[in-house]
């Protein structure tokens, strides 16, 4: 299984096929290359975990407002009680210059987390910035559906 420490993933732009659920474009992460789902997060020298991410969209994405927000949590048993949840806001891509935006966190906020999700979706409220933000995100976008949700093991 892939190993990585801090990680820079893109958000891009999903355009979900007839009869998807989420019947809207929506914002998605698309892991390294080499990387896949269930790769083992490692820490980085500086001893924290970390995540990057960028976002390749243009700004008139979705009217004007090409935001994208990050939503991670990690879990022992399930994604609806985890021991520590994060999300962050992503800007789209201006003059053809990428915001690359960093998640750093100390191993021990996740003791005792088997799995770590991680998401996005627009940065328009529908899924707020806070704990039942991130829980009901992933209610709506569990693992599994090739877009939405990227399962990582904590190392």
């Amino acid at each position: 299984m892939p190993q990585a420490a801090n990680p820079t993933s893109d958000i891009n732009l999903f355009t979900p096929p007839p009869g998807d659920p989420h019947s809207v474009p929506h914002p998605f992460i698309r892991l390294p290359s080499p990387l896949g789902p269930n790769f083992t997060l490692v820490t980085s020298p500086n001893g924290l975990y970390q995540l990057s991410f960028s976002n390749g969209m243009a700004p008139s994405t979705n009217n004007n407002h090409a935001a994208a927000r990050v939503y991670v949590a990690a879990f022992s048993t399930s994604v609806s009680s985890p021991v520590w949840t994060h999300t962050q806001s992503v800007p789209p891509n201006h003059d053809r210059m990428l915001t690359i935006v960093t998640i750093d966190f100390a191993p021990g906020l996740i003791s005792g987390a088997t799995a770590l999700w991680v998401g996005s979706w627009w940065d328009d409220g529908t899924y707020p910035d806070s704990q039942p933000g991130v829980i009901a995100y992933f209610a709506d976008h569990p693992s599994g559906g090739s877009h939405h949700t990227v399962p990582i093991i904590p190392g």
